[in-house]
């Protein structure tokens, strides 16, 4: 019985220290879109309808890898002003559905990407820190209409840390199971 009134008192605690800090003291929330859910349920197991949870700015981080549906669950958080970060040009949407199975049904695209296409409105950051300029060149002639460049303090580092930019390796064997 004692365990019993310890676990209630350590719950009931626990629930107060929750609902302060979630509640009263927090500013900042940092999740992922998936766990956005969790959240949902904490809020509403601690608070009920009596204090809707309401954020009233959301970044969204690499935004061109997140599924236009995944998104909007975020939208169940009311914010003010949804900023959507990343690039719809590069990596597709994660899912682990298919891709082949989503093609046609409106959800193999970022709302990133939505955006884009709709409003015609990006802003492109002409500089990149992280490819070898070689793959840049590439990589800017493709997507970017050469808008894309790499600093040339950046580039002497990749070329003197790598070497060449991409070095195909011949591999002799067989594939086993």
């Amino acid at each position: 019985q004692e365990l019993v009134t310890c676990r209630d008192a350590l719950r009931a605690e626990e629930r107060r220290v929750s609902r302060e800090i979630l509640g009263e003291r927090t500013q900042v929330f940092l999740c992922t879109v998936a766990s956005t859910s969790r959240l949902l349920i904490l809020w509403q197991d601690l608070f009920g309808d009596e204090r809707p949870l309401e954020m009233h700015t959301v970044v969204v981080d690499e935004c061109g890898c997140t599924t236009e549906s995944s998104v909007a669950l975020l939208l169940r958080l009311k914010p003010t002003n949804l900023i959507l970060v990343g690039d719809h040009k590069q990596l597709p949407p994660s899912t682990f559905v298919p891709p082949y199975e989503l093609h046609g049904t409106g959800h193999a695209r970022s709302l990133l990407e939505r955006c884009a296409l709709v409003s015609g409105i990006n802003h492109l950051l002409r500089e990149q820190y992280r490819m070898h300029s070689a793959i840049c060149a590439v990589v800017g002639t493709r997507f970017y209409q050469g808008k894309l460049q790499t600093p040339t303090d950046v580039a002497r580092q990749r070329e003197t840390e790598c070497g060449v930019p991409l070095c195909w390796v011949p591999v002799r064997g067989e594939e086993s199971h």
